[in-house]
């Protein structure tokens, strides 16, 4: 068996490190003359060649060679056509729990996996099961004299290397390897959600026109550095091992200004793009954490509530409740309690929806209370409203007349004829389910 690693390399440099390697005694001579002598070499034997990490395809035009040569090709490239078809081809993914529970048995024995089973899968799923992270991990606790559970939180990616392998350097080198258009489209997709981004915005972001952002985009899908989550949707995914290297060496403040820009600019208009805007939903989450940082309120309020807005309006509820709870947090920080209620009952309101009901009560009582505090009258009003609603669902025909009532008076006091209306048609609701 023959190893050779390829890389990004002309194929002279390749076939003079495997004619070094055979130790043929060519190293002085031309290129074509040491391809010619490791060919020669080969063909008189019977030789599993591995060419390891292939990207150019002067390397295979040199050697492929047939019987009595066998050979098992690596690449990122995700296709070796016509010297490799696809038939013959193996997508190499993420291991499985299983497969990685193995490795970790393995290293370090069946009983120490049993006894910290949870904490070691744990680390396997933060690097996404990548094969290369978790093999290196484990062989990282297998030196560590530390508690397992201590070693396995200090696994970061920046100690991931052992005498074979290091992660970061290899990411730092997949990254560096790409052009500058590429990098800098890796780069704002570093600071997009996790879990996954859509391509229009990174493009704009990265300031590309779209012809060049659509070629950068396919060369990084085919150097397996970009993940394809949904081709219709245009919606892409990078590894978080790639995301956290690629986030210490892009401009982070630069670029995070500008995502929070451009979705401001897009939601907006949030009523006439909500389809732009739903692809857009988890950019809100960090971009609101940027706008914290920068003590920029006013526009993390507006942008909360566009989001919230569009995801309450298309019902995608799960994430307009994370948006509510990221600016809840803002809120409480800041100490602006008048904000801080409102979230209090949007939240309210995306539990009732799911039939959450005492997470909901609980949530409207904090917003009763500092309405009461605050003196507002309007808010408060919504609140018995809501309350009311939700007493209702509970069957608590007493607390849902007494709040009902309530929000009633609020409204007639300030004169809101429209939430008058609504209110008194749902206490007429009330007395003729009571006479039933």
């Amino acid at each position: 068996m023959v190893f050779q690693v390829c890389g990004q390399r002309p194929v002279a440099e390749v076939v003079a490190e495997l004619a070094a390697k055979l130790k043929l005694g060519v190293e002085t001579r031309p290129p074509q003359e040491q391809i010619a002598a490791a060919k020669g070499w080969l063909a008189q034997r019977r030789t599993l060649l591995v060419l390891d990490d292939i990207w150019e395809d002067d390397v295979m035009k040199e050697l492929v060679l047939g019987p009595p040569v066998s050979l098992l090709c690596t690449s990122r490239r995700r296709s070796l056509l016509p010297w490799i078809s696809l038939v013959n081809s193996l997508e190499v993914k993420s291991f499985s729990r299983d497969e990685a529970e193995s490795i970790f048995r393995i290293y370090l024995g069946d009983e120490t996996t049993e006894k910290h089973r949870d904490a070691l899968l744990g680390f396997a799923k933060r690097v996404e099961r990548l094969p290369i992270a978790v093999v290196v991990g484990a062989d990282m606790l297998r030196r560590e004299l530390d508690p397992v559970p201590e070693a396995v939180r200090g696994l970061r990616l920046e100690r991931l290397r052992n005498e074979v392998h290091d992660v970061a350097a290899l990411l730092r080198r997949a990254i560096n390897a790409r052009s500058e258009g590429e990098r800098r489209l890796l780069y704002v997709m570093a600071i997009c959600s996790p879990e996954g981004f859509w391509f229009p915005l990174t493009l704009q972001i990265a300031g590309l026109n779209e012809a060049d952002g659509r070629d950068a985009r396919n060369r990084l899908v085919n150097a397996s550095l970009l993940r394809i989550l949904d081709r219709d949707r245009q919606r892409f995914q990078i590894h978080g091992l790639l995301r956290e290297e690629l986030r210490s060496l892009a401009p982070l403040g630069e670029l995070q200004a500008a995502h929070a820009e451009a979705l401001e600019g897009l939601f907006r208009g949030w009523e006439e793009r909500w389809r732009e805007c739903r692809e857009c939903l988890p950019e809100v989450i960090p971009a609101l954490q940027h706008l914290r940082d920068k003590n920029e309120s006013n526009r993390a309020a507006w942008l909360s509530y566009w989001g919230f807005a569009t995801g309450k309006r298309i019902g995608e509820l799960e994430i307009a409740l994370r948006i509510l709870q990221q600016e809840e947090a803002l809120w409480l920080e800041l100490g602006d309690k008048d904000s801080l209620q409102r979230s209090y009952g949007n939240q309210a309101l995306i539990l009732q929806d799911w039939g959450r009901l005492e997470e909901a009560f609980e949530l409207l009582k904090k917003q009763e209370a500092l309405c009461l505090e605050l003196g507002n009258r309007s808010s408060l009003a919504y609140c018995y409203w809501s309350w009311g609603l939700l007493a209702r669902e509970q069957h608590d025909r007493n607390t849902e007349r007494e709040k009902l009532t309530a929000a009633l008076d609020i409204f007639s006091e300030l004169n809101m004829p429209r939430e008058r209306d609504a209110v008194r048609a749902e206490l007429e609701k009330t007395t003729a389910d009571r006479a039933n």
